[in-house]
């Protein structure tokens, strides 16, 4: 067994993972089969689905009545934007995650594929392009940078969250706790669920988004309805304005469940 610390009160809330960080163990199938539940178990994993897009459709739904929370459920979010951005959805997907981690324009016009010397001002026409053409976003990044100049903005549980003059970084610090939040309340919610239901588990890793836990094989169906039951939970206790989903895999190792 494999023992690593984490750090919970990070300044967003989500969670840190060193001596080991097994936040970092490679995705590939021979680092992940490595990690198994145990003999006469099975493996349960569970993700979180579209985590970070439908925070931040929570937020948007403020000033567009849930219209894109709609698309992120029910449709393809990356055609979607794609189409507003002229770009493909390969690179729109690209963009959109540089977008709300907080990267500047050279930055996002890079991963849009321009050269070095006109980075910028891509970046720039696609930053506009989105803020523009998505309802609200403009409006919500506006009132993210008011929040921001005072160094502090508000997440989802009220806390504050402390810039440290990354006031460029607001919509990212504001979207990753709310997943943070949204991923430990998820959490606390299926051990409810799974110890009040009798089920024979023990939890292996929490990482981010997601949670694996070795489960009696007969349980496991249960499990993963428990599982999913309580990031809808999760959802209603939050007020949260966009559905929560999550993935569930059962097998053999950490490679079969994620």
């Amino acid at each position: 067994k494999i023992h690593h610390s984490c750090v919970l009160n990070t300044n967003t809330g989500r969670m840190a993972h060193m001596r080991p960080n097994l936040g970092q163990v490679k995705s590939d199938k021979e680092s992940r089969e490595l990690f198994h539940p145990g003999p006469n178990r099975v493996q349960v994993g569970a993700d979180a689905s579209g985590l970070e897009l439908r925070c931040l459709a929570h937020y948007l739904a403020r000033f567009d009545h849930g219209t894109f929370a709609k698309e992120v459920v029910e449709g393809d979010i990356h055609s979607h934007m794609a189409a507003i951005s002229g770009v493909d959805r390969s690179t729109q997907k690209s963009c959109t995650y540089c977008l709300i981690y907080g990267g500047g324009n050279f930055k996002l016009g890079t991963v849009a594929g321009a050269k070095k010397t006109q980075a910028v001002a891509r970046g720039k026409d696609l930053r506009k392009k989105l803020l523009t053409g998505i309802k609200g976003f403009q409006e919500l990044n506006d009132a993210i940078q008011k929040r921001a100049e005072h160094g502090v903005i508000k997440a989802i549980d009220g806390r504050p969250i402390r810039l440290q003059g990354k006031n460029h970084a607001a919509l990212n610090y504001l979207l990753q706790s709310c997943g943070a939040v949204i991923c430990k309340l998820w959490v606390i919610r299926s051990n409810h669920l799974l110890q009040e239901n009798n089920i024979d588990y023990w939890p292996l890793a929490f990482i981010h988004d997601e949670m694996q836990l070795s489960v009696k094989p007969e349980h496991a169906e249960k499990a993963c309805e428990l599982i999913k039951q309580a990031i809808k939970d999760v959802r209603a206790s939050l007020a949260f304005r966009c559905e929560l989903d999550c993935d569930t895999n059962i097998g053999a190792n950490w490679n079969e469940c994620h």
